[in-house]
Parts: structure tokens; C-alpha cells; sequence
């Protein structure tokens, strides 16, 4: 992926430094079928622009958009108990509209 997110469990700080350069000169970034997107990979999403534009707004001031039905293709989560453990103790569902980057945004519907 763009930005080269590794499998499994994110973790908001997990993005990489060959991404930052790429990402510099980004002033858009659209995310289709966002409903498959777990809530875990949108804060690293965030956390990610935020480093690399050196902005504490809503990721990076970058902005956002989303499109797709968000009931209609749930996020993929690994089956197991590390996981489930993980997404019961940070998160409410593992839906990217349960991210704490989507809570603190202000996303137009």
C-alpha cells in the first residue's frame, strides 16, 4: 500500500521512513470502500501524516475522502485471540468510524 502499512495489528506509531519523503507533496488523499478499512490502519493513516507534515491537526491537515457504503463490506480482521484481545482493549468495533483519527476529525457525511 502507499503507505507501506505491514500486515497484522497496527500500532500508531508503525509507518515508515521511506514513506515520508513520498508523502510530502500530497494535498489529497481519497479511500474507496473505506467500510474494509479497520480502525487500527486509519490512526496509523493519521499518525503517519501528522509526522511527516509536522502537523498536529487531523491527519496532517491533509484532507481526506472517503467513499463506500460503511455497512456494506466489513473490515478484515485476523482471527485470532491477540487480535480480538487488542481491538476489545483500544477499540469499540474495529470500523474505521470507531478510529480515534475519524473521533477527532471533522468529517462532512
Amino acid at each position: 500500500s502507499f503507505f507501506r502499512l505491514d500486515w497484522g495489528v497496527i500500532q500508531t506509531d508503525d509507518y515508515k521512513e521511506n514513506f515520508i519523503n513520498e508523502a510530502r507533496y500530497i494535498d489529497l488523499i481519497i479511500i474507496d470502500e473505506i467500510s474494509m478499512v479497520r480502525a487500527d490502519i486509519l490512526d496509523s493513516i493519521d499518525q503517519s501524516l501528522q509526522y511527516t507534515m509536522n502537523k498536529s491537526r487531523p491527519f496532517g491537515g491533509i484532507q481526506m475522502i472517503f467513499f463506500g457504503d460503511p455497512y456494506q463490506l466489513p473490515p478484515v480482521v485476523p482471527d485470532n485471540e491477540e487480535v480480538r484481545r487488542y481491538f476489545s482493549e483500544y477499540y469499540k468495533t474495529p470500523y474505521f468510524f470507531d478510529s480515534i483519527a475519524y473521533n477527532q476529525s471533522n468529517f462532512k457525511v
